[in-house]
């Protein structure tokens, strides 16, 4: 059931996202000179930078992590900023015209532009609407893995004032000893925070699915067709079908980070078009900037987003090699060794990478199932239906694939458009590798934890401007003709546009929202049974929030994460042992859990208790993924709710309860 009124009382935090999004990098750029359109585009890529950089730097001083310090550090990168930009040294020309068509300026480009503003608030409502009413009331937490450690880290954050990237992996430590964990979404999760943590980070997730994913891929499509008004306008609309992304990326996991981070990627994509420019290769400043920023501030999101830029970026950037190469595109000097040595420079930092333990983590994660057949997948992957076997097959947007190959075959016959081809099949491939373990190139994907959802997730990345493309290049060629023939009678211009504009909402509002909406519900409601959805229910929520009252202020619980104790920590703001629900611990933390029901017969277990400061017990008896090998680890624990009857009731709710250790005060 959605609770419309509780959403409503969320404004607040949909205003503090959009600013955290909008202003600090809008700041920085409008130091660097950029206005108009360029501003808006390079507004989030550069509030990602600050965010992420200034929580780092932050950490350093005696500010927690917050408003003050964002704001700060804002302040203290645009200082040196605009002196840079109005000095000599620092060319101020606008940069070349984008593909060789045509520059940000003029009255067709101002319609272009309200077409996209058009197109993205209609497909922006569409889409949090298709998330709200699945979701039910904002304090309702994901039933996922992932969102256990998000949820606690931005309590984290919170707590003790440090977002910064390079200590954040403290929150799966039971000591809470500093590691590295990419901090960017959550940081931008606690600016968003006015009283609980599972409304900031709901409300963060669907302003950034509903509202900056549309818009990006909207940026990106007007950079390719920047005299293109249908295509403006429709491509927002398009990007809001796809449920492999946001949708099963807001839910399935749940990859918070990596929604950010790929919602990014259309913006920097946009950028490198304008920095990549037509047949003269002479980049603006404030462009570069931009964009180098961006890279920075996408990889303290989360770096698979910088991976995801390379795998689409990679084709427009050996468009300018080649170019260079038959002098068809004129470059300094400078810039042509520059741009030469990129290769190698990549190559170079890549091999150094996979030397990490951070990249061996990652590489290393093994155990992945056949998905599908590589035919059954590709249909999947043009139709929407990724990973049938696993979500089912109906609702098959085929229309989606008909403007897909609509597209497609635009891309092929227009000039300076045939990367969009290559970095399509480059995103499906990868996706392929991983879903069907059939296709030679499996290290290829060991970046995204070689996961066929993260993966699949890049597809809608670069198919959404692709569509937009297929469907507004007719679309565009038909008001051309229609304006021309009604010249001089604007009146009726306005009304063809109008309808013809009301005919591509119509087509595509609700279109693919059934099932975006459906994966959004399967993911975040408890089916009241131990499983994929057994995490928690709305009556142990509200327990948990009951709880942070009951208990002394430095109260520490033990419990098996695995049936749902860990929420209690960002829901509940109560210590527990484990805020993840795989965490490493210390020996005396292992010993504890394994010895842990024999709490009544050996005093060890009390003493050891005591010194760790535990003196709490979380109990359900519902268990998430019961088969789980993790849960052989934890079995001690959540099998002494049998002892409760020598422990002292402190609340329960639903099928989980709270109690004090009593035998231990004895």
């Amino acid at each position: 059931m959605t609770h419309f009124s509780e959403w409503v009382a969320v404004v607040p935090n949909v205003g503090l996202v959009l600013c955290a999004l909008l202003v600090p990098g809008m700041i920085l750029g409008w130091s660097a000179r950029l206005r108009g359109l360029r501003l808006l585009i390079a507004s989030p890529l550069l509030s990602a930078f600050l965010i992420g950089t200034g929580a780092v730097v932050a950490a350093y001083t005696p500010l927690r992590w917050g408003w003050v310090p964002l704001g700060l550090w804002t302040l203290v990168v645009c200082a040196p900023t605009a002196l840079l930009f109005r000095s000599p040294l620092v060319s101020r020309a606008v940069p070349p015209p984008v593909w060789g068509q045509v520059s940000d300026h003029g009255a067709h480009r101002s319609a272009t532009v309200v077409a996209l503003a058009v197109g993205t608030v209609l497909a922006s409502l569409q889409s949090a609407w298709g998330m709200m009413v699945p979701i039910g009331v904002p304090s309702r937490p994901p039933q996922a893995w992932d969102s256990v450690f998000h949820l606690s880290a931005v309590r984290w954050i919170l707590d003790t004032g440090d977002g910064s990237t390079l200590h954040l992996g403290a929150v799966s430590m039971t000591d809470g000893a500093p590691s590295f964990y990419p901090a960017g979404w959550h940081d931008l999760a606690a600016l968003a925070y006015t009283g609980d943590v599972v409304v900031a980070t709901n409300v963060t997730a669907i302003v950034v699915a509903a509202l900056l994913w549309p818009f990006a891929v909207g940026t990106l499509a007007t950079t390719i067709s920047p005299n293109s008004r249908s295509v403006a306008f429709l491509a927002p609309l398009l990007a809001s079908t796809f449920t492999a992304f946001p949708e099963r990326v807001a839910s399935w996991g749940t990859l918070w980070p990596t929604l950010l981070a790929y919602s990014l990627v259309p913006m920097l994509l946009a950028m490198f078009l304008r920095v990549r420019g037509g047949t003269t290769f002479r980049p603006g400043a404030a462009d570069l900037l931009v964009s180098a920023l961006a890279v920075i501030g996408i990889a303290i999101v989360h770096p698979t987003g910088v991976f995801a830029s390379i795998v689409l970026g990679l084709w427009p950037f050996l468009g300018l090699v080649v170019g260079l190469l038959r002098r068809s595109v004129s470059a300094p000097v400078g810039w042509r060794v520059a741009i030469y040595l990129t290769p190698i420079i990549a190559i170079a930092a890549f091999l150094v990478i996979r030397t990490t333990s951070i990249w061996a983590g990652v590489a290393g994660y093994g155990g992945r199932a056949v998905e599908g057949t590589v035919g059954g997948e590709l249909i999947g992957a043009m139709v929407d239906t990724q990973m049938a076997r696993r979500y089912g097959a109906a609702g098959a947007q085929w229309l989606l694939a008909v403007t897909l190959i609509m597209g497609l075959a635009v891309s092929l016959f227009l000039r300076g458009r045939r990367w969009l081809v290559l970095a399509w099949a480059a995103a499906v491939y990868l996706y392929l590798v991983a879903s069907t373990l059939a296709l030679p190139g499996y290290s290829l994907v060991a970046a995204w934890y070689s996961d066929p959802v993260r993966l699949g997730a890049i597809v809608p990345l670069i198919a959404a401007p692709v569509c937009a493309l297929g469907v507004g290049t007719p679309v565009e060629w038909l008001l051309g003709k229609a304006e021309s023939r009604l010249a001089g009678r604007r009146g009726i211009a306005v009304v063809v546009l109008a309808l013809v504009f009301t005919l591509c909402f119509v087509v595509t509002s609700g279109y693919g929202r059934a099932r975006g909406s459906h994966q959004m519900f399967v993911d975040y409601h408890q089916e009241g049974q131990s499983g994929p959805n057994g995490l928690v229910s709305d009556a142990e929520l509200a327990m948990m929030r009951r709880v942070g009252d009951e208990l002394p202020a430095h109260a520490r619980v033990i419990g098996s994460p695995m049936n749902g104790s860990a929420l209690l920590y960002p829901v509940g703001n109560v210590n527990v042992v484990f805020r993840h629900v795989w965490s490493t611990s210390d020996p005396q933390i292992d010993w504890i859990v394994q010895n842990f029901g024999n709490i009544l017969t050996d005093p060890k277990v009390c003493q050891a208790l005591d010194e760790q400061g535990i003196h709490y017990y979380y109990a359900d008896s519902l268990t998430y993924l019961p088969g789980m090998p993790v849960n052989e680890y934890y079995a001690p624990v959540a099998n002494a709710r049998e002892l409760t009857d020598h422990m002292q009731l402190v609340d329960s709710g639903g099928t989980a309860s709270v109690w004090y250790l009593s035998m231990c005060s004895q």
